[in-house]
Protein backbone atom coordinates (compact mmCIF):
# COMPACT_ATOMS: atom_id res chain seq x y z
CA UNK A 1 0.00 0.00 0.00
CA UNK A 2 1.42 3.40 -1.01
CA UNK A 3 1.15 5.77 1.94
CA UNK A 4 3.10 8.72 0.47
CA UNK A 5 -0.12 10.60 -0.28
CA UNK A 6 -1.75 9.99 3.10
CA UNK A 7 0.17 12.46 5.29
CA UNK A 8 2.41 9.73 6.54
CA UNK A 9 5.44 11.14 8.35
CA UNK A 10 8.50 11.55 6.15
CA UNK A 11 11.60 9.67 7.28
CA UNK A 12 14.92 11.54 7.37
CA UNK A 13 17.92 9.19 7.62
CA UNK A 14 21.22 10.70 8.73
CA UNK A 15 24.16 8.44 7.83
CA UNK A 16 27.80 8.99 6.95
CA UNK A 17 28.02 7.14 3.63
CA UNK A 18 25.21 5.92 1.43
CA UNK A 19 25.02 3.63 -1.61
CA UNK A 20 28.71 2.81 -1.37
CA UNK A 21 28.63 -0.95 -1.82
CA UNK A 22 32.29 -1.37 -0.84
CA UNK A 23 31.61 0.11 2.61
CA UNK A 24 29.79 -2.40 4.83
CA UNK A 25 28.50 0.33 7.16
CA UNK A 26 26.44 1.87 4.36
CA UNK A 27 24.50 -1.35 3.69
CA UNK A 28 22.06 -1.35 6.62
CA UNK A 29 20.20 1.82 5.75
CA UNK A 30 20.49 1.35 2.02
CA UNK A 31 18.44 -1.83 2.42
CA UNK A 32 15.97 -0.38 4.93
CA UNK A 33 15.53 2.78 2.81
CA UNK A 34 14.62 0.69 -0.23
CA UNK A 35 12.12 -1.37 1.76
CA UNK A 36 10.57 1.70 3.42
CA UNK A 37 10.26 3.48 0.07
CA UNK A 38 8.60 0.41 -1.46
CA UNK A 39 6.06 0.55 1.38
CA UNK A 40 5.26 4.13 0.42
CA UNK A 41 7.28 6.27 2.82
CA UNK A 42 8.94 9.52 1.75
CA UNK A 43 12.66 9.07 2.30
CA UNK A 44 15.27 11.79 2.79
CA UNK A 45 18.96 10.84 3.05
CA UNK A 46 21.43 13.18 4.79
CA UNK A 47 25.00 12.01 4.20
CA UNK A 48 28.58 12.96 3.45
CA UNK A 49 28.90 10.93 0.31
CA UNK A 50 26.66 8.92 -1.96
CA UNK A 51 26.68 7.38 -5.40
CA UNK A 52 23.74 8.65 -7.39
CA UNK A 53 21.59 6.09 -9.14
CA UNK A 54 18.76 6.87 -11.53
CA UNK A 55 16.59 4.17 -9.94
CA UNK A 56 16.74 5.81 -6.50
CA UNK A 57 13.82 8.09 -5.74
CA UNK A 58 15.03 9.56 -2.45
CA UNK A 59 15.75 13.20 -1.74
CA UNK A 60 19.45 13.59 -0.97
CA UNK A 61 20.97 16.26 1.27
CA UNK A 62 24.75 16.17 1.04
CA UNK A 63 26.89 17.45 3.92
CA UNK A 64 29.91 19.17 2.45
CA UNK A 65 32.82 18.20 4.67
CA UNK A 66 35.96 20.21 3.80
CA UNK A 67 38.22 17.23 4.39
CA UNK A 68 37.88 13.49 4.68
CA UNK A 69 39.93 10.50 3.58
CA UNK A 70 38.79 9.87 0.05
CA UNK A 71 40.46 6.54 -0.63
CA UNK A 72 39.04 3.39 0.98
CA UNK A 73 40.66 0.85 -1.31
CA UNK A 74 44.11 -0.13 -2.63
CA UNK A 75 45.72 2.79 -4.51
CA UNK A 76 47.64 1.96 -7.67
CA UNK A 77 48.87 5.15 -9.33
CA UNK A 78 51.63 7.38 -7.94
CA UNK A 79 49.60 10.63 -7.93
CA UNK A 80 46.82 9.14 -5.80
CA UNK A 81 49.39 7.63 -3.39
CA UNK A 82 51.01 11.04 -2.85
CA UNK A 83 47.61 12.72 -2.45
CA UNK A 84 46.52 10.06 0.06
CA UNK A 85 49.67 10.59 2.17
CA UNK A 86 49.07 14.36 2.24
CA UNK A 87 45.44 13.81 3.24
CA UNK A 88 46.40 11.26 5.88
CA UNK A 89 48.98 13.59 7.45
CA UNK A 90 46.52 16.50 7.54
CA UNK A 91 43.78 14.27 8.89
CA UNK A 92 45.99 13.06 11.77
CA UNK A 93 46.66 16.69 12.71
CA UNK A 94 42.92 17.47 12.72
CA UNK A 95 41.77 14.52 14.82
CA UNK A 96 44.61 14.92 17.36
CA UNK A 97 44.73 11.35 18.64
CA UNK A 98 41.07 10.55 18.04
CA UNK A 99 39.90 7.97 15.51
CA UNK A 100 37.21 10.06 13.85
CA UNK A 101 36.79 13.65 12.66
CA UNK A 102 36.34 15.53 15.96
CA UNK A 103 36.73 19.05 14.58
CA UNK A 104 34.02 21.67 15.24
CA UNK A 105 33.84 22.03 11.46
CA UNK A 106 31.68 18.90 11.50
CA UNK A 107 29.28 20.48 13.99
CA UNK A 108 28.89 23.64 11.89
CA UNK A 109 28.38 21.71 8.65
CA UNK A 110 25.83 19.38 10.23
CA UNK A 111 23.84 22.25 11.76
CA UNK A 112 23.97 24.24 8.52
CA UNK A 113 22.43 21.26 6.72
CA UNK A 114 19.82 20.62 9.42
CA UNK A 115 18.47 24.18 9.15
CA UNK A 116 17.66 23.54 5.48
CA UNK A 117 15.79 20.28 6.03
CA UNK A 118 12.02 20.43 5.31
CA UNK A 119 11.13 18.60 8.52
CA UNK A 120 7.49 18.89 9.56
CA UNK A 121 5.71 18.06 12.79
CA UNK A 122 5.72 14.32 13.56
CA UNK A 123 8.30 13.53 10.89
CA UNK A 124 10.91 10.94 11.85
CA UNK A 125 14.66 11.48 12.03
CA UNK A 126 16.86 8.37 12.19
CA UNK A 127 20.49 8.95 13.13
CA UNK A 128 22.90 6.19 12.17
CA UNK A 129 26.48 7.20 12.99
CA UNK A 130 29.36 5.79 15.01
CA UNK A 131 30.44 8.59 17.37
CA UNK A 132 27.78 9.75 19.83
CA UNK A 133 29.22 13.26 19.45
CA UNK A 134 27.56 13.65 16.06
CA UNK A 135 24.24 12.34 17.40
CA UNK A 136 24.57 14.81 20.27
CA UNK A 137 24.95 17.69 17.78
CA UNK A 138 21.77 16.68 15.96
CA UNK A 139 19.57 16.01 19.01
CA UNK A 140 20.74 19.17 20.75
CA UNK A 141 20.04 21.20 17.61
CA UNK A 142 16.48 19.90 17.24
CA UNK A 143 15.63 20.44 20.88
CA UNK A 144 16.69 24.08 20.59
CA UNK A 145 15.51 24.82 17.05
CA UNK A 146 12.06 23.24 16.91
CA UNK A 147 9.17 23.56 19.33
CA UNK A 148 7.13 20.89 17.54
CA UNK A 149 7.67 17.23 18.29
CA UNK A 150 10.26 15.41 16.18
CA UNK A 151 10.61 11.68 16.61
CA UNK A 152 14.40 11.18 16.86
CA UNK A 153 15.61 7.60 16.67
CA UNK A 154 19.30 6.78 17.18
CA UNK A 155 20.56 3.60 15.55
CA UNK A 156 23.65 2.26 17.34
CA UNK A 157 25.45 -0.10 14.98
CA UNK A 158 28.35 -0.90 17.32
CA UNK A 159 29.15 -0.27 20.94
CA UNK A 160 31.04 3.01 20.97
CA UNK A 161 31.91 4.44 24.39
CA UNK A 162 32.13 0.99 26.00
CA UNK A 163 34.51 -0.39 23.40
CA UNK A 164 38.24 0.26 23.90
CA UNK A 165 38.87 -0.72 20.28
CA UNK A 166 37.34 2.57 19.10
CA UNK A 167 39.32 4.66 21.58
CA UNK A 168 42.83 3.51 20.83
CA UNK A 169 44.90 6.68 21.35
CA UNK A 170 42.24 8.62 23.29
CA UNK A 171 43.19 10.28 26.57
CA UNK A 172 41.19 9.55 29.74
CA UNK A 173 39.66 13.03 29.43
CA UNK A 174 38.54 12.34 25.84
CA UNK A 175 37.01 8.99 26.83
CA UNK A 176 35.15 10.65 29.70
CA UNK A 177 33.77 13.27 27.30
CA UNK A 178 32.64 10.59 24.84
CA UNK A 179 30.78 8.87 27.68
CA UNK A 180 28.96 12.14 28.43
CA UNK A 181 27.88 12.36 24.79
CA UNK A 182 26.56 8.80 25.04
CA UNK A 183 24.63 9.59 28.23
CA UNK A 184 22.99 12.60 26.58
CA UNK A 185 22.06 10.67 23.43
CA UNK A 186 20.59 7.64 25.17
CA UNK A 187 18.59 9.79 27.62
CA UNK A 188 17.28 12.33 25.09
CA UNK A 189 16.56 10.35 21.92
CA UNK A 190 12.93 9.30 21.39
CA UNK A 191 14.05 5.70 20.82
CA UNK A 192 17.30 3.75 20.61
CA UNK A 193 17.83 0.87 18.18
CA UNK A 194 20.71 -1.57 18.71
CA UNK A 195 22.03 -3.91 16.04
CA UNK A 196 23.23 -6.39 18.64
CA UNK A 197 21.12 -8.05 21.33
CA UNK A 198 23.88 -7.78 23.95
CA UNK A 199 23.94 -3.98 23.48
CA UNK A 200 20.19 -3.75 24.05
CA UNK A 201 20.56 -5.66 27.32
CA UNK A 202 23.56 -3.57 28.38
CA UNK A 203 21.98 -0.16 27.71
CA UNK A 204 18.55 -1.13 29.08
CA UNK A 205 20.16 -1.97 32.42
CA UNK A 206 22.63 0.91 32.36
CA UNK A 207 19.98 3.57 31.70
CA UNK A 208 17.04 1.80 33.35
CA UNK A 209 14.78 2.21 30.32
CA UNK A 210 12.50 0.09 28.13
CA UNK A 211 12.96 2.51 25.24
CA UNK A 212 15.78 0.51 23.66
CA UNK A 213 15.05 -1.90 20.81
CA UNK A 214 16.94 -4.64 18.98
CA UNK A 215 17.01 -4.88 15.19
CA UNK A 216 19.39 -7.15 13.30
CA UNK A 217 21.12 -6.12 10.09
CA UNK A 218 19.13 -7.25 7.04
CA UNK A 219 20.62 -9.37 4.30
CA UNK A 220 21.30 -7.95 0.86
CA UNK A 221 18.16 -8.84 -1.15
CA UNK A 222 20.17 -10.23 -4.07
CA UNK A 223 21.97 -12.56 -1.66
CA UNK A 224 18.75 -14.28 -0.62
CA UNK A 225 18.68 -17.79 -2.09
CA UNK A 226 15.75 -18.48 -4.40
CA UNK A 227 14.57 -21.34 -2.22
CA UNK A 228 15.32 -22.91 1.15
CA UNK A 229 18.40 -25.08 0.92
CA UNK A 230 19.79 -27.90 3.01
CA UNK A 231 23.38 -28.96 2.51
CA UNK A 232 24.94 -32.31 3.22
CA UNK A 233 28.63 -31.49 3.13
CA UNK A 234 31.60 -33.62 4.15
CA UNK A 235 34.51 -32.55 1.92
CA UNK A 236 37.89 -34.00 2.85
CA UNK A 237 40.15 -32.61 0.10
CA UNK A 238 40.49 -29.63 -2.25
CA UNK A 239 38.30 -27.49 -0.02
CA UNK A 240 37.63 -23.87 -0.98
CA UNK A 241 37.65 -21.52 2.02
CA UNK A 242 36.68 -17.84 1.87
CA UNK A 243 37.08 -14.91 4.28
CA UNK A 244 35.03 -11.83 3.41
CA UNK A 245 35.88 -8.52 5.10
CA UNK A 246 38.66 -7.06 7.21
CA UNK A 247 40.21 -9.18 9.96
CA UNK A 248 39.38 -7.57 13.32
CA UNK A 249 42.70 -6.42 14.79
CA UNK A 250 42.52 -7.28 18.51
CA UNK A 251 46.06 -8.57 18.98
CA UNK A 252 45.29 -12.29 18.64
CA UNK A 253 43.13 -12.59 15.50
CA UNK A 254 45.97 -13.44 13.11
CA UNK A 255 47.38 -16.03 15.54
CA UNK A 256 43.97 -17.72 15.89
CA UNK A 257 43.35 -17.74 12.14
CA UNK A 258 46.80 -19.22 11.48
CA UNK A 259 46.31 -21.85 14.21
CA UNK A 260 42.94 -22.81 12.72
CA UNK A 261 44.31 -23.15 9.17
CA UNK A 262 47.40 -25.04 10.40
CA UNK A 263 45.15 -27.52 12.18
CA UNK A 264 43.17 -28.20 8.98
CA UNK A 265 46.46 -28.66 7.12
CA UNK A 266 47.72 -31.16 9.72
CA UNK A 267 44.65 -33.30 8.99
CA UNK A 268 45.95 -33.73 5.44
CA UNK A 269 43.12 -31.65 3.95
CA UNK A 270 44.15 -29.61 0.92
CA UNK A 271 42.49 -26.21 0.65
CA UNK A 272 42.62 -22.85 -1.07
CA UNK A 273 41.98 -19.71 0.94
CA UNK A 274 40.46 -16.64 -0.74
CA UNK A 275 40.39 -13.33 1.13
CA UNK A 276 38.65 -10.06 0.37
CA UNK A 277 38.72 -6.81 2.35
CA UNK A 278 41.20 -4.16 3.41
CA UNK A 279 44.02 -6.32 4.80
CA UNK A 280 47.53 -5.29 5.73
CA UNK A 281 49.97 -6.48 3.06
CA UNK A 282 52.32 -7.83 5.75
CA UNK A 283 49.58 -10.13 7.05
CA UNK A 284 48.81 -11.36 3.55
CA UNK A 285 52.53 -12.06 2.98
CA UNK A 286 52.74 -14.08 6.20
CA UNK A 287 49.70 -16.17 5.24
CA UNK A 288 50.98 -16.71 1.67
CA UNK A 289 54.17 -18.29 3.03
CA UNK A 290 52.15 -21.03 4.76
CA UNK A 291 48.96 -21.47 2.73
CA UNK A 292 47.53 -21.29 -0.79
CA UNK A 293 46.15 -17.74 -0.50
CA UNK A 294 44.37 -15.64 -3.13
CA UNK A 295 43.96 -12.03 -1.92
CA UNK A 296 41.24 -10.16 -3.85
CA UNK A 297 41.40 -6.80 -2.05
CA UNK A 298 38.20 -4.78 -1.65
CA UNK A 299 35.45 -6.10 -3.92
CA UNK A 300 31.89 -5.01 -4.70
CA UNK A 301 28.66 -6.83 -3.83
CA UNK A 302 28.46 -8.67 -7.16
CA UNK A 303 31.99 -10.03 -6.79
CA UNK A 304 31.31 -10.93 -3.15
CA UNK A 305 28.16 -12.82 -4.13
CA UNK A 306 30.09 -14.76 -6.78
CA UNK A 307 32.87 -15.76 -4.38
CA UNK A 308 30.38 -16.84 -1.72
CA UNK A 309 28.59 -19.06 -4.21
CA UNK A 310 31.83 -20.64 -5.44
CA UNK A 311 33.38 -21.50 -2.06
CA UNK A 312 32.67 -24.51 0.18
CA UNK A 313 32.91 -22.75 3.55
CA UNK A 314 33.20 -19.19 4.83
CA UNK A 315 35.40 -18.35 7.81
CA UNK A 316 34.34 -15.65 10.25
CA UNK A 317 36.38 -14.41 13.22
CA UNK A 318 34.57 -13.37 16.42
CA UNK A 319 36.76 -11.24 18.66
CA UNK A 320 36.86 -11.57 22.44
CA UNK A 321 36.37 -7.77 22.55
CA UNK A 322 32.89 -7.96 20.97
CA UNK A 323 32.05 -11.68 21.28
CA UNK A 324 28.28 -11.29 20.97
CA UNK A 325 28.24 -9.44 17.65
CA UNK A 326 26.70 -11.19 14.64
CA UNK A 327 28.80 -9.73 11.84
CA UNK A 328 27.87 -9.19 8.20
CA UNK A 329 29.91 -12.21 7.09
CA UNK A 330 27.53 -14.48 8.99
CA UNK A 331 24.51 -12.70 7.53
CA UNK A 332 25.84 -13.03 3.97
CA UNK A 333 26.58 -16.74 4.44
CA UNK A 334 23.18 -17.56 5.90
CA UNK A 335 21.39 -15.63 3.16
CA UNK A 336 23.23 -17.26 0.29
CA UNK A 337 23.12 -20.68 1.92
CA UNK A 338 26.77 -21.34 2.73
CA UNK A 339 28.10 -23.03 5.87
CA UNK A 340 29.91 -20.67 8.23
CA UNK A 341 33.01 -21.64 10.19
CA UNK A 342 33.13 -19.30 13.19
CA UNK A 343 36.44 -19.14 15.04
CA UNK A 344 37.00 -17.42 18.37
CA UNK A 345 39.00 -17.60 21.61
CA UNK A 346 35.81 -17.40 23.73
CA UNK A 347 32.35 -18.95 23.84
CA UNK A 348 29.58 -16.44 23.23
CA UNK A 349 26.02 -15.72 22.15
CA UNK A 350 27.15 -16.23 18.53
CA UNK A 351 28.17 -19.80 19.42
CA UNK A 352 24.60 -20.59 20.55
CA UNK A 353 23.12 -18.70 17.58
CA UNK A 354 25.11 -20.74 15.04
CA UNK A 355 24.33 -24.02 16.80
CA UNK A 356 20.62 -23.33 17.38
CA UNK A 357 19.96 -22.34 13.77
CA UNK A 358 22.23 -25.01 12.22
CA UNK A 359 24.19 -22.44 10.23
CA UNK A 360 27.61 -24.08 10.38
CA UNK A 361 30.10 -24.79 13.13
CA UNK A 362 31.78 -22.84 15.96
CA UNK A 363 35.45 -23.56 16.77
CA UNK A 364 36.93 -22.55 20.10
CA UNK A 365 40.57 -22.01 19.12
CA UNK A 366 43.13 -22.36 21.89
CA UNK A 367 46.89 -23.06 21.94
CA UNK A 368 46.56 -26.83 21.43
CA UNK A 369 43.53 -26.62 19.11
CA UNK A 370 42.81 -29.67 16.97
CA UNK A 371 40.46 -29.41 13.98
CA UNK A 372 37.50 -31.78 14.45
CA UNK A 373 35.95 -31.63 11.01
CA UNK A 374 33.64 -29.49 8.91
CA UNK A 375 29.90 -29.22 9.65
CA UNK A 376 27.94 -32.19 8.31
CA UNK A 377 24.70 -30.33 7.72
CA UNK A 378 23.52 -26.73 7.63
CA UNK A 379 20.15 -25.09 7.09
CA UNK A 380 19.61 -21.91 5.08
CA UNK A 381 17.22 -19.94 7.27
CA UNK A 382 16.26 -16.93 5.18
CA UNK A 383 13.80 -15.50 7.72
CA UNK A 384 16.57 -14.66 10.20
CA UNK A 385 17.79 -11.70 8.15
CA UNK A 386 14.85 -11.10 5.80
CA UNK A 387 14.80 -7.41 4.69
CA UNK A 388 11.00 -7.41 4.49
CA UNK A 389 10.44 -8.95 7.93
CA UNK A 390 13.05 -6.76 9.60
CA UNK A 391 11.60 -3.64 7.92
CA UNK A 392 8.17 -4.55 9.32
CA UNK A 393 9.80 -4.73 12.75
CA UNK A 394 11.43 -1.32 12.13
CA UNK A 395 8.04 0.17 11.27
CA UNK A 396 6.61 -1.27 14.49
CA UNK A 397 9.41 0.42 16.45
CA UNK A 398 8.87 3.73 14.68
CA UNK A 399 5.11 3.59 15.20
CA UNK A 400 5.14 2.50 18.87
Amino acid sequence: MDVRNKRNPAIFIFCWEFLNEKVVGSRRWKIFSNELYNKGYKIHIICKEYKSQNSINYKFHKIKIPFYLKFNEPINNLFDKILWKIQKTYYNLIIDGANYHTSDVIKKKIQKMLIKLPIQKNDILIISTGPHKWSYYIINFFKGQYKHSTNIIVDIRDRWSDNKFFFNGFSEEQICQEKKYQDYVLLNASKIICVHKSDKILYSKQYNTKNIHYLLNPALPKFIASKKNEFETTPDSNVSLFFGGTLYNDGISLELLTTFLDSIKLKGIQFTFKICGNWDKKIISLLEKKFDVDYLGIINETELQHNLKMCDFVISYISFIVPDYINTKIIDCVSIGKPILVISSVKSYVFDFIKKNKLGKYYLVKKNFKFNGFPNKIDSNQKLFSPKLLTNKLIDIISS
